[in-house]
């Protein structure tokens, strides 16, 4: 399905009126160059299934695709999905040693993927990113299945402001996401925050807050990514 981005409340338009606010997106193109509709990331596919209402009944997981490289694609989840804490227990606040990256590697990979489709995920080998935006750089060196967006790759895809917001599957508003009255929510990053033991999250306005939230807080929500081969999600043909 191809959709575009509305600039002023960020929410998908199948068409060129913005269904959420009503804003005329053929007209604003015409009249305000300056504004662009962006076409980047027009398809949206779906992949996978993860519980989607309050009482845990699944869906297909919805995906906007982020880019397509030869025979592979890195998708970026429409919704936020779910609601945990970056870090848990003993594991660390770095990107690499944290609670998040293993569950998401682990028992969500194993519960929203058939092994069929967990075989044409491409495994990728990244850091955390670091954040320049704090003089801080990239951790250790891993290899991930599903991982999180950084601040650099945010900035790279989402350079339309509000493009970026999102908002929470009623699943991830049951387990605690907090969600303003437009429906929109903040959702992790995986690059560290300014303080020890922070991590950047992109806020409900769609802004990228460089300078983090503790990696204990509770109410961020998860907005998963994962590179796959194009074909198995018939992305093949272009």
């Amino acid at each position: 399905m191809k959709i575009k981005f509305c600039p002023f409340c960020g929410s998908h338009a199948a068409s060129d009126r913005c269904y959420a606010c009503g804003a005329d997106l053929a007209a604003v193109s015409a009249a305000c160059p300056d504004i662009k509709v962006s076409d980047d990331m027009s398809t949206v596919l779906e992949f996978g299934r993860y519980p989607y209402t309050a009482d845990g009944a699944e869906a297909a997981i919805r995906w906007i695709v982020l880019e397509k490289t030869g025979n592979a694609a890195l998708l970026l989840a429409e919704n936020v999905i779910d609601c945990r804490r970056f870090k848990d227990g003993a594991s660390g606040a770095r990107w690499s040693e944290c609670a998040l990256r293993e569950w998401l590697n682990g028992e969500f990979l194993i519960k929203a993927f058939m092994e069929d489709e967990r075989d044409s995920i491409v495994l990728k080998v990244h850091t955390d990113g670091g954040n320049e935006h704090c003089g801080i750089n990239g951790g250790e060196e891993v290899a991930d299945s599903v991982f999180l967006l950084s601040i650099a790759e945010m900035e790279k895809y989402f350079g339309v402001p509000f493009t970026s917001r999102a908002t929470a599957t009623e699943y991830a508003a049951e387990q605690g996401v907090w969600r303003m009255d437009n429906g929109c929510v903040c959702w992790w990053l995986r690059s560290p925050g300014e303080e020890d033991g922070s991590v950047a999250n992109v806020n409900e306005n769609g802004l990228v807050n460089a300078s983090g939230d503790s990696s204990l807080n509770s109410i961020i929500g998860v907005r998963p990514a994962l590179w796959v081969l194009a074909e198995a999600v018939g992305l093949d043909e272009e």
